[in-house]
């Protein structure tokens, strides 16, 4: 902890003594160093490597992420390995932050777009800053549905545009929004009536399917209409209308 002092230093008396040509190491405390920035200075009580301190006497640098064991949970995302920290050694605070979360902090602004809906801020993100694709929820506004199929416009689709599907967003025809035919009226050869109009379809048309036979007798498989055998059509094989009981 002590440095000689020069050989041409004058001693107190005839026979030199230890204070007399030993002088002390500095300590950080006393010294006037000042520790460029990534680094931290040293505790005062640190001793010097000679009589006057130096930077890397007083000054030691500060941890980075890349050199830190800290381990991010999850929910958080690790920052750049080159990111210094607080200290020479990193904390949680240092080195991770937690992920962004749809319609919350920097991402509450998203601009999804008019035929969108943003994710709830319980959706996490990959990164801090969310992206489009992660928040942003295409509805079937997207998808053309065919003719006779009616549209769920506000139906949520689980992604982007592209996993809009005709299941999803196509309701299927009625025997109301299905066809193109009255049944409700006079029966020619048989007795028919048209069923309730939210009957569904498996497809579209609903129309009634010709027998050939007759021009207007139709098959027992149209999905609209009440057969002759069904206890509503009361009067059965006449030619007055059906009745819906």
């Amino acid at each position: 902890g002590y440095a000689s002092r020069p050989g041409s230093t004058m001693c107190s008396g005839v026979t030199c003594t230890h204070s007399d040509c030993c002088q002390a190491f500095g300590a950080c405390g006393n010294s006037t160093v000042s520790c460029s920035a990534g680094y931290v200075t040293k505790s005062g009580s640190t001793t010097c490597s000679g009589v006057t301190c130096v930077h890397s006497d007083c000054c030691q640098a500060l941890g980075t992420c890349g050199s830190s064991s800290v381990s991010c949970g999850a929910g958080f995302v690790r920052n750049p390995a080159s990111t210094l920290c607080s200290g020479v050694s990193c904390t949680l605070g240092d080195c991770c932050q937690a992920v962004g979360r749809c319609g919350s902090g920097v991402n509450a602004m998203l601009p999804c777009g008019w035929a969108y809906v943003m994710r709830t801020n319980a959706t996490m993100c990959a990164a801090v800053n969310c992206t489009l694709a992660e928040c942003c929820q295409a509805t079937c506004v997207f998808f053309g549905c065919p003719t006779g199929y009616p549209a769920k416009n506000s139906t949520l689709c689980p992604g982007g545009p592209e996993t809009c599907s005709k299941s999803l967003c196509c309701a299927n025809p009625t025997c109301g929004t299905g066809s193109s035919l009255n049944y409700n009226g006079w029966g020619i050869g048989t007795c028919r009536a048209q069923k309730p109009a939210d009957t569904p379809c498996s497809a579209y048309p609903c129309d009634r399917v010709s027998r050939g036979s007759f021009p207007v007798a139709w098959a027992s498989a149209d999905p609209c209409s009440l057969g002759a055998a069904d206890p509503r059509c009361s009067v059965g094989w006449s030619l007055v209308p059906c009745a819906l009981v």
